[in-house]
């Protein structure tokens, strides 16, 4: 006898996701302040800006930026560098 998976035939609908809410001024502040080094700088761009994730940040290496042409690669993805990116970068 083969097994049939009784709940095959449910229907579930759509997955309903939330709005995602922009940052209220004083939680940017509040970030922008905690961010006093220039690396805590750059991490900070890279997520806001760039929206790399931890992990991702962690490894990027020197190679992953291109001044020249003003590129910047993260999890292998290539995207344009920002003025306030590169800023940070070079600061």
């Amino acid at each position: 006898m083969i097994f049939r998976n009784p709940t095959s035939r449910i229907k579930v609908g759509q997955n309903e996701y939330a709005v995602l809410q922009p940052l209220l001024p004083e939680q940017v502040e509040r970030s922008v302040a905690a961010a006093l080094t220039p690396a805590a700088r750059l991490i900070l761009a890279l997520a806001a800006v760039h929206a790399a994730r931890v992990a991702q940040i962690a490894t990027l290496v020197l190679d992953d930026v291109d001044l020249g042409n003003r590129r910047l690669t993260i999890a292998g993805r290539t995207r344009p560098l920002d003025d306030l990116t590169l800023k940070l970068l070079t600061d």
